[in-house]
């Protein structure tokens, strides 16, 4: 991908932003569940100590459903500028300032694959089966949670819970749609779920 320097923005903080994104980029990739601090941001800078009571509740605030994705991103944002403007002052201030908006603006982008919420709205099955799939996928998202159950065995489950609620709601041709739903999901989780997997 070829990056085009904007005429406003320094050539240093130009590389720092993409070297920022290209970490966010990675830890969405080798993604690292359950761990402390910024650790999962990719945030080794001297603001890292400053910033790691705002990374602990933006954690906190993705992993309970409830709370919108913008709404935790935008708590994010302002209590890493909180503790900017609590700490610096000057140019180093400034600094510390443009880290958070950088990192607000990593989390709106690549925030989606670490934010969980209730039923099937993770699968972006916005169709009239959501909710019958509600259950297996509230499932599933427990199953990978560090139950211990082996990732095979989840999507097994989050299959055959699928079809069972296909069987006991429809029949004909709606009942064979939703079965074709169930088994592209099945196909997906087997394809990209170990994004999500944690094993213990």
């Amino acid at each position: 991908m070829l990056f085009i320097e904007p005429p406003w923005v320094s050539r240093n903080r130009f590389k720092m932003r993409i070297l920022i994104l290209l970490s966010l980029l990675c830890m969405a990739v080798w993604r690292v569940d359950g761990s402390d601090g910024c650790t999962n941001y990719g945030m080794l800078t001297k603001f890292e100590r400053i910033f790691t009571p705002a990374c602990n509740a933006h954690d906190d605030c993705y992993s309970r459903s409830g709370t919108s994705r913008r709404t935790c991103d935008q708590r994010f944002h302002s209590n890493l500028l909180s503790a900017c403007r609590s700490n610096y002052s000057g140019s180093t201030r400034r600094q510390c300032e443009e880290h958070a908006n950088t990192y607000r603006a990593g989390v709106r982008t690549f925030g989606w694959l670490f934010y969980r919420s209730d039923g099937c709205t993770n699968y972006g099955m916005l169709t009239k089966f959501e909710r019958i799939f509600t259950p297996a996928c509230n499932a599933q998202r427990d199953c990978y949670s560090g139950s211990g159950t082996s990732r095979r065995t989840c999507d097994q489950r989050f299959h055959s819970n699928l079809l069972s609620a296909c069987r006991s709601n429809y029949s004909g041709l709606t009942r064979w749609q939703c079965e074709i739903y169930a088994n592209a999901y099945r196909a997906g989780v087997r394809t990209f779920g170990w994004l999500y997997y944690r094993s213990g």
